[in-house]
């Protein structure tokens, strides 16, 4: 049951991210001034980045999950908590992000709290943690097409 509920929740994740990727930020433009000044502006080397998706899931076994409410018992609780802060690492070990989960959800009879977060790219595989529980290592080269999933479960 537990890699079926894991597989719906990266079909799932997959789904709602389709279309965002990798991408470079905007250079910066002109912004009127004279050409004398611009022409000696150092402009800020643009930095590539990747917005990396995902989420927070408790599997169905440590859900109460129901229309009005979506929460944690058990060992989980700490999911319970808003505003947690998901942090994000590079291979290297290296904090590259840091952001928030948003509002719980009900999903397949468990709870997601979503998160997005923007982060360099270059990092060759990418880990999310929330509190004491972390994701598995993502590579780059497919954050484009899939999720990042922080499953609570045994």
């Amino acid at each position: 049951m537990k890699t079926i509920w894991r597989a719906a929740v990266v079909a799932l994740l997959a789904a709602s991210t389709a279309g965002c990727g990798a991408g470079a930020v905007d250079e910066p433009g002109v912004t009127g001034e004279s050409p004398t000044s611009v022409a000696s502006a150092d402009p800020e080397p643009s930095v590539e980045t990747l917005s990396l998706q995902g989420g927070l899931a408790v599997a169905p076994a440590h859900a109460i999950a129901g229309d009005d409410v979506c929460m944690a018992w058990g060992d989980y609780t700490d999911f319970n908590a808003d505003g947690q802060q998901v942090v994000i690492e590079d291979a290297a070990g290296a904090t590259v992000g840091v952001g928030e989960v948003g509002a719980a959800e009900t999903f397949r009879e468990g709870c997601v709290r979503w998160f997005e977060v923007e982060v360099p790219a270059g990092g060759d595989f990418y880990t999310a943690t929330v509190g004491e529980w972390s994701s598995e290592a993502y590579p780059e080269a497919d954050l484009g097409s899939v999720s990042i999933v922080i499953l609570m479960d045994d």
